[in-house]
């Protein structure tokens, strides 16, 4: 789209040339004509717009005055901008039927008609749907589309929280249940642990237990040795002192 730096309608026109000022300037006619009061001229966006008034509406979405038509001359051709036809399907659909039934080819975008001259427009039904929207009816199409976009955000603002709540519920039970498996782990392993030393010490006793009896026996196996080796010591030295001492020879006189 060829955007211009003039500041006003007259210098924009001024700066045309001759054969497309003529054609612009007899659509713009065509507007005024037709346009409900309340509106204003005037350049939006580097084009000739038709705008309710910043004093009567302020409460745009990017500060900038509710455009309903606009008109641009273009590289290889002229353009109409019909804001109220767009985004109305029953207003598009009824447009073009019209349009058609003139016996009129429609080459449109989004919101724009194109055309070279002004014998390419259905100019009655051209007229008729500039002539159908009042400020107070455009006005209130916009605010329901803005309420109807901001309704809808809110709803997946909302959503959006409300899976994030139930994500963290989610995480918060999660992480409940990993601990209070980590404590039965450890409380699990610590009774094996407990198990473990119980046992331990218990084969540590009877071992300690086996070692005294093994000693005890050991010390009577030697207490009962050594009395039996009293008693043979015993038992021989009575012996000895039984047998007769043997008589020494006496001497000869």
């Amino acid at each position: 789209m060829v955007s211009s730096n003039a500041p006003s309608v007259k210098d924009y026109l001024a700066s045309l040339p001759p054969d497309r000022r003529r054609v612009i300037a007899a659509v713009r006619d065509l507007v005024h004509k037709n346009l409900p009061r309340g509106y204003e001229e005037g350049m939006l966006y580097g084009m000739i717009s038709w705008y309710v008034p910043l004093s009567r509406f302020p409460n745009t979405y990017n500060g900038q005055p509710l455009t309903v038509v606009a008109l641009a001359a273009q590289k290889n051709h002229a353009s109409i901008y019909l804001m109220a036809v767009y985004g109305e399907p029953a207003f598009a659909a009824e447009f073009e039927a019209a349009w058609a039934d003139a016996g009129k080819r429609l080459n449109m975008g989004k919101s724009c008609v194109r055309f070279k001259e002004l014998d390419d427009l259905a100019v009655d039904v051209l007229a008729d749907a500039i002539r159908r929207v009042t400020p107070e009816v455009f006005i209130a199409r916009y605010e329901a589309v803005r309420g109807s976009a901001r309704n809808q955000r809110k709803a997946a603002i909302e959503g959006s929280g409300a899976a994030s709540t139930s994500s963290a519920r989610a995480s918060k039970t999660s992480a409940s249940k990993t601990a209070a498996s980590k404590k039965s782990a450890s409380k699990t392993a610590a009774s094996k642990t407990s198990a473990s030393k119980k046992t331990a010490s218990k084969a540590t006793a009877s071992k300690t237990a086996a070692s005294k009896a093994t000693a005890s026996k050991t010390a009577a196996s030697k207490a009962t040795a050594s009395k039996a080796t009293s008693s043979k010591s015993a038992s021989s030295k009575s012996r000895r002192a039984r047998r007769p001492r043997a008589r020494r020879p006496r001497a000869s006189p």
